[in-house]
């Protein structure tokens, strides 16, 4: 399969979420060598073909044989590529609860396995920088995953686009779940590191599944 291919599958299937993704929002992006294929701007996921993911030299920044507009927030998108080649896939989203931790420029703490499973960490909030610049304010940890835009949005990051799909799926999952239980129980600790990370190398290090 290829790459546009790939990407527009991953792009429709994000159409299944409408509790993280509405209308147009967002965006998913593909590396392949030192070319991203990244969503086109304003277009219903659903409505999305092969022919209209748009294609821009990951150096250069400039776009290749495109028809569509790229998603407006392609340059950002081409920093993340650019400081870290070993991500394949970013999965930008807009989704309610994780976007409110983010407004209130609020790290998601982990407090039980289902976090610990997918992220092995908290989540962190990126400082808000511009509306021009914040691409170059994406500063990662080592396996980090997943980070929170204040002011913005969420961020996740994988090795296909089907995973960084999961990923935000999942993402929203957890800060809803943790909103909840800081009304319940705002003095809640965290999960213990260690037991976190005993968790995260169970689900990721292929002892999950079959």
């Amino acid at each position: 399969m290829s790459a546009r291919h790939t990407l527009q599958k991953a792009l429709v299937s994000m159409d299944e979420y409408k509790d993280v993704i509405k209308d147009t929002h967002g965006n998913l992006s593909l590396r392949t060598g030192e070319t991203m294929m990244i969503k086109p701007s304003g277009m219903p996921y659903a409505s999305i073909t092969a022919a209209d993911i748009c294609a821009l030299d990951i150096t250069t920044g400039l776009e290749i044989g495109n028809f569509a507009k790229p998603s407006v927030d392609a340059p950002h998108h081409l920093s993340i590529y650019r400081r870290y080649p070993h991500i394949k896939a970013v999965c930008h989203t807009h989704s309610p609860y994780a976007t409110a931790f983010a407004l209130a420029f609020k790290p998601i703490h982990c407090y039980g396995t289902e976090h610990a499973d997918f992220f092995g960490r908290m989540i962190r909030v990126i400082p808000y920088s511009d509306l021009n610049e914040w691409g170059n304010n994406v500063l990662l940890d080592s396996n980090e995953s997943a980070v929170l835009l204040e002011r913005h949005g969420c961020l996740t990051f994988a090795d296909s686009p089907r995973k960084a799909v999961e990923l935000a799926v999942a993402l929203e999952n957890v800060a809803q779940k943790t909103h909840l239980m800081l009304q319940l129980r705002s003095d809640r600790e965290p999960f213990d590191t260690r037991e976190r990370t005993k968790w995260y190398d169970r689900y990721n290090g292929g002892g999950y599944g079959q």
